[in-house]
C-alpha cells in the first residue's frame, strides 16, 4: 500500500510540474507580416487594396498578425527599415516595385517574399516571390481556344530587358506548335512603330500580335491607331491587360489581384530566409471581346464565353 501511495505521490508531482511549466513558459508568438505596398493613384491603388486584402485573408486565416505599411516616393531605406522593425515584424511580403527596391538588405533579417513585381522567373533575385506576368503556356492555351488558326505569335519587346520572358515564350510556344516571332524595339516609338508594321504587312490569316503592357509602346495615344489597324486588315490582337479588351483587343489574360494576394498571403509564411526563386504568376483571370470575336470569324459560343471572367462587346 505504501508503495501504491508513493507512485501516485510521483504522478501527482509530475503533473503538477508540467501545469507550471506550461502557466510560466510564455506562448510562442505568432509572425507577425509587414506588408510593403506603393502609394499611388487609382487604378493602380484599387489593384493593390485588393492584393493586400487577399493578403490579410491567408495571414489571418493561419492566425497570423499582418500590418500595412505604405512606401512613399520620397522614403529612404534607412527610414523604410526604421518603420519595419518599429511594428514588430517577423516577415516581409513585398508588394510593388519600389517596395521590392528599397528593402534591399532586409532579406538579410526578415523572410521575404515579395509579388505584383515584374521580376524575372527563376533564381536570380534576391528574394522568393511570384513575378506579374503569367506564364506563357497559359496564354497560347487561350489563343487556341479562341482562334486555332493562328501560327505564329508576334511580339514587339526590347530583347534585352525582356530575355528571360521571352525564351519562356519560345518555349512555351513550341510546345502549343506555334512559332514565337520577336520583333525588338528600343524606344516606345520604335515599338509602335513596329506594331504598326505587324498589322499592315502581316497575315491576319495565321498571325497574331501580343501586346505586352511592360512593352510600353501601347499608350493612350498609340493604342486606339493600332486597334482601328488591326479592325480594318481583320487582324488578332490580344494582351495581358483588361482594359486593352474593352477597346479592341480579342482577349487578355490578366492578374486575379486578390487570388495573388491570397497565394502570396500564404507563401510569405511558409518562406525560410534566404529563399530566392520567383515563378511565373498562377492566379489568373481573362477577358474576351465577342464583338472583335465576330469581326474575325471566330465563333465564341456560350460555352467558351462562361470559361471568361469577363465577356465584353456583346448586343
Amino acid at each position: 500500500m505504501a508503495a501504491g501511495r508513493n507512485r501516485w505521490a510521483v504522478v501527482i508531482a509530475l503533473v503538477t510540474a508540467c501545469w507550471a511549466a506550461l502557466i510560466v513558459m510564455p506562448a510562442q508568438a505568432a509572425d507577425t507580416v509587414a506588408i510593403l505596398y506603393p502609394e499611388l493613384p487609382e487604378p493602380e491603388r484599387g489593384l493593390f487594396e485588393l492584393i493586400r486584402a487577399g493578403a490579410r485573408d491567408s495571414i489571418d486565416s493561419a492566425g497570423a498578425h499582418s500590418v500595412a505599411l505604405a512606401v512613399g516616393e520620397s522614403e529612404s531605406q534607412e527610414d523604410l527599415a526604421n518603420r519595419v522593425q518599429a511594428t514588430g515584424a517577423t516577415r516581409l511580403l513585398l508588394l510593388g516595385r519600389r517596395a521590392y527596391e528599397l528593402s534591399a538588405g532586409l532579406e538579410r533579417r526578415y523572410p521575404t517574399f515579395a509579388a505584383a513585381v515584374d521580376l524575372p522567373v527563376g533564381k536570380s533575385s534576391r528574394v522568393a516571390g511570384i513575378t506579374m506576368y503569367a506564364d506563357p503556356a497559359e496564354v497560347f492555351k487561350t489563343l487556341h481556344l479562341l482562334a486555332p488558326r493562328i501560327e505564329r505569335v508576334i511580339i514587339v519587346v526590347d530583347q534585352d530587358s525582356s530575355r528571360w520572358m521571352l525564351d519562356a515564350a519560345k518555349t512555351a510556344a513550341r510546345e502549343e506548335r506555334l512559332e514565337a516571332v520577336i520583333h525588338d524595339a528600343r524606344s516606345t516609338a520604335d515599338g509602335a512603330n513596329r506594331a504598326w508594321n505587324v498589322l499592315q504587312y502581316g497575315n491576319p490569316d495565321t498571325d497574331a500580335l501580343w501586346v505586352l503592357d511592360s512593352s510600353g509602346y501601347a499608350t493612350e495615344d498609340v493604342l486606339p491607331e493600332l486597334v482601328a489597324e488591326s479592325w480594318r486588315r481583320r487582324f488578332l490582337v490580344f494582351s495581358n491587360v483588361v482594359r486593352h479588351v474593352r477597346e479592341g483587343a480579342l482577349f487578355a489574360v490578366y492578374v486575379d489581384p486578390k487570388g495573388l494576394g491570397r497565394r502570396a498571403g500564404s507563401q510569405v509564411l511558409q518562406t525560410k530566409q534566404g529563399a530566392h526563386e520567383i515563378v511565373f504568376l498562377q492566379d489568373l483571370q481573362s477577358a474576351v471581346n465577342t464583338r472583335v470575336a465576330a469581326h474575325l470569324d471566330l465563333p465564341v459560343s456560350v460555352a467558351l464565353a462562361s470559361s471568361f471572367n469577363l465577356v465584353v462587346g456583346r448586343p
